[in-house]
């Protein structure tokens, strides 16, 4: 019996041309709401190759008695005829004791046959599979795996069947290629020509042993070199995610945030300039900034790429978790989740010696996730009324006689900041997360274009996300809103309403007569 795992929206396949004695299919499908045994969590930072891992993992869990371990291309939705085809060459050929890809007629791979020498402790090599190039998935297969490998091809074209949400972007199909490439070339530096028979086995069995530790001794690096925000939460996953990967290259700008959370942990900084955000960088593709990486990495580690390869717009998992799943977590019900397991941290509020502070951040990440220009006067005016001391958050130093603004300079910086005011009210980005998830400030989070499920915390007397919940949230707007060709967001909340929690907060944190107390 070989099990069978196959991303398909029906747990029922009908392939009535092969003997179904020989096999056992069980369909996954990749949900950005529900996770179960059968639906697997929708991220974003994962390729399709973290996705075979998965399914390959979760058919091996309970230790069921097969003959091996099939799993279909997560990258492609085949058609039932096509299924079929591939089931028909699989049992046909009978590759029970060999690893075998399946592949069109294009050197696409359909889908991998995994024998029972495969263990599910080898799963996170899986990883590495280009899952667009047959022939170099064969080879890694077979250095990773010290077996021979043969790749089976059928006489049809599957590169119109690219699905489940994963795009035919060639771009990001050639970092996958690249990364598996990188892989391969360190593997057959790494293997010795010859072993010594210095134990008391066969001379084939003593490579196999050795050629397994070299591989075990290989080091995972996650690529990750873009965003604070993205720095924060890899930060966090990584943090309370068990994992093979034990290093991160980073952007050098934000390296401190790793050092800061995760001391000890192994980073590669990279001095470029991030991607276009805040009005202020490369205008380039992602894909593009990554190849400007690959001649600064390591020729000894495996690495593997997280950045998008899928929208985490669609879902409503946090973003948290999209990248403890791609580090190798496997969430099979909701209480797994790090963002629902990891401890908070303690609540950090000011005495009560100085009058009310408040840090305001309207700055974001791009021109449409900016609190609109009139409602942050608005609101300065309406808490300087109330004797509140305002600080902004921004770009530049300035003093405004009734308020100043600073310049974000550092991590330390904004620590001190932070660690200074009362109640921090943002936008969706940095300074409000790390504020919320590390230091446990008071903390009111402003959400226009993008919704609060995938970045805010835990509802709480201490913390509250803002929107006004519009259906065309989450969008793709990037300068403009692309419902209105407006210059700002309309599911901002209003300053009156801003005002209103701001007052809540406050007085429920430090009392009622917390804007009138002479201090």
């Amino acid at each position: 019996m070989i099990n069978v795992g196959i991303i398909h929206n029906s747990n029922s396949l009908v392939y009535d041309s092969v003997n179904k004695e020989k096999l056992e299919i069980v369909s996954f499908c990749i949900s950005p709401e529900c996770l179960s045994y059968h639906e697997i969590f929708d991220s974003a930072f994962s390729s399709p190759a973290r996705y075979v891992m998965e399914i390959f993992r979760r058919l091996n869990q309970n230790g069921i008695a097969s003959n091996g371990t099939f799993v279909f291309n997560p990258l492609l939705e085949l058609s039932s005829m096509q299924i079929e085809q591939v089931l028909a060459i699989l049992i046909k050929e009978g590759t029970e004791n060999a690893p075998c890809v399946i592949a069109d007629s294009l050197n696409l791979p359909l889908g991998y046959y995994l024998p029972l020498t495969i263990k599910p402790s080898e799963a996170h090599f899986l990883m590495l599979l280009s899952t667009v190039n047959a022939s170099l998935d064969q080879e890694l297969l077979s250095n990773f795996f010290f077996s021979q490998v043969s790749v089976l091809k059928l006489n049809f074209f599957a590169i119109d069947k690219v699905g489940n949400n994963f795009s035919h972007n060639e771009m990001l199909w050639s970092i996958y290629e690249c990364l598996a490439r990188r892989a391969l070339l360190v593997l057959n530096d790494i293997m010795p020509v010859h072993a010594s028979c210095i134990y008391p086995a066969t001379k084939c069995e003593i490579d196999t042993l050795q050629k397994r530790y070299l591989r075990d001794c290989l080091k995972f690096v996650a690529v990750m070199p873009y965003h604070a925000g993205d720095v924060l939460f890899y930060c966090i996953a990584a943090k309370h995610t068990p994992s093979h990967i034990s290093s991160v290259v980073v952007n050098s700008r934000y390296s401190n945030i790793v050092n800061d959370l995760l001391p000890g942990f192994v980073t590669t900084d990279v001095d470029l300039i991030p991607p276009y955000r805040d009005g202020t960088g490369d205008l380039e593709s992602e894909e593009d900034h990554f190849l400007k990486i690959v001649p600064l990495l390591s020729p000894f580690n495996l690495y593997f790429f997280l950045r998008p390869s899928r929208n985490y717009n669609r879902t409503n998992l946090h973003l948290i978790d999209h990248f403890a799943f791609a580090l190798g977590q496997s969430f099979q019900k909701p209480d797994d989740l790090v963002t629902k397991i990891k401890s908070t941290p303690r609540v950090y509020t000011q005495g009560s010696t100085t009058p009310i502070k408040i840090l305001l951040h309207f700055d974001a990440g791009w021109e449409i996730k900016i609190y609109p220009k009139s409602y942050q006067q608005k609101i300065i005016t309406g808490l300087l009324r109330k004797g509140v001391e305002i600080t902004v958050l921004g770009t530049e130093e300035r003093d405004f006689g009734h308020y100043r603004s600073v310049s974000f300079k550092n991590l330390e910086q904004l620590k001190d900041l932070l660690c200074n005011h009362h109640l921090l009210v943002g936008s969706d980005s940095f300074p409000c997360h790390f504020a919320t998830h590390v230091l446990g400030l008071p903390t009111i989070c402003l959400f226009g274009p993008t919704k609060p499920a995938n970045s805010d915390a835990l509802s709480s007397s201490y913390y509250k996300a803002l929107e006004n919940a519009l259906s065309c949230c989450p969008c793709c707007g990037f300068k403009k809103c692309p419902k209105n060709g407006q210059n700002s967001c309309k599911n901002f909340v209003l300053p009156k309403q801003l005002q209103k929690e701001i007052v809540t907060m406050l007085s429920t944190i430090y009392g009622n007569d917390c804007f009138t107390r002479k201090y």
